[in-house]
């Protein structure tokens, strides 16, 4: 078998890693920039990572709830 015959060969049998959790957390995080939401979002996991407890958290978690209320406004008058 010729060399280019066996590289045929190996790609048909090639699999493909499933994304690290590093490459998963990158897609997330495009996804809130692209929202305008990204530094809410943290703003809610730096709380969440000093009190956790969620309900001392209530301030940053509006903020975020405002934020993306007025993304999905953009959104939805975008496609009309």
């Amino acid at each position: 078998m010729s060399t280019q015959q066996q590289q045929q060969q190996e790609s048909k049998h090639s699999w493909k890693p499933t994304p690290s959790n590093d490459e998963e957390e990158d897609v997330f995080e495009a996804m809130l920039k692209r929202t305008g939401c990204l530094d809410q979002h943290n703003d809610v996991m730096e709380c969440m990572a000093e009190h956790r407890d969620w309900r001392q958290c209530q301030e940053q978690v509006r903020k975020m709830k405002v934020c993306m209320a007025k993304y999905q406004e953009t959104k939805g008058g975008q496609s009309t």
